[in-house]
């Protein structure tokens, strides 16, 4: 998915500052998806694992910034100096963060993902990430990361770059990238399905985001 995902997210156009920040974000998401599937494809199964939280991060952030981020924040980083970035106080919230601003909007999906953050797999993308015992027992005791394993691992990073992806819909007015978006949904949903867990809904498309900037 990766691959036919960068044709559309890479050829994407921007005409405001708000805009350009989630189209970043939407490619750092491809370059976390690319990487995760990279090291999997190379047997480094543990970096993969610890790629999955940002992506979700990257993807969480696109959103964030095209249907929740303040105004006032946008005009603070119209002031900053090129190349200052760095020295930027008032950065990007955490996930949870992101998560919670969205939580009132009427995104389908959002209000499911916040209640996502009760389940323990959650709290597992961040000790995957931040070298928790999930990782360290595996050093020293080897618990190999099975087929089943890095294939689970796999559709969830799809799930956390198909939703950045499909910003692309509302940015973009691209009827191709929309049949992409579904179509990958419903594949996506059988793939899972397939190993038990409950179908993700059809794809049901994007609001336009609200004008934040007014």
């Amino acid at each position: 998915m990766s691959n036919q995902a960068a044709g559309f997210v890479y050829s994407g156009r921007y005409s405001t500052e708000r805009q350009r920040i989630a189209l970043s974000a939407m490619l750092l998401a491809h370059e976390h998806h690319s990487a995760c599937v990279s090291m999997v494809s190379s047997s480094h199964y543990a970096s993969a694992a610890a790629m999955l939280r940002p992506i979700g991060e990257a993807s969480a952030c696109a959103f964030w910034t095209m249907y929740a981020a303040p105004k006032k924040w946008l005009g603070s980083l119209l002031e900053l100096k090129p190349g200052s970035a760095l020295e930027f106080k008032a950065d990007t919230p955490n996930l949870d963060d992101m998560i919670t601003a969205l939580a009132s909007s009427n995104i389908p999906g959002v209000k499911r993902l916040s209640a996502l953050r009760q389940d323990p797999m959650w709290r597992r993308f961040h000790k995957y990430t931040h070298g928790g015992m999930i990782q360290l027992d595996r050093r020293t005791h080897p618990q190999p990361f099975d087929e089943s394993e890095n294939r689970i691992h796999l559709m969830q990073a799809d799930a956390f770059l198909l939703p950045a992806v499909s910003l692309g819909t509302v940015l973009f007015n691209s009827d191709e990238l929309t049949s992409f978006i579904a179509t990958s949904y419903r594949t996506l949903s059988e793939e899972v399905e397939a190993y038990g867990a409950a179908p993700a809904p059809p794809w049901a498309g994007l609001p336009e985001p609200p004008d934040l900037d007014d």
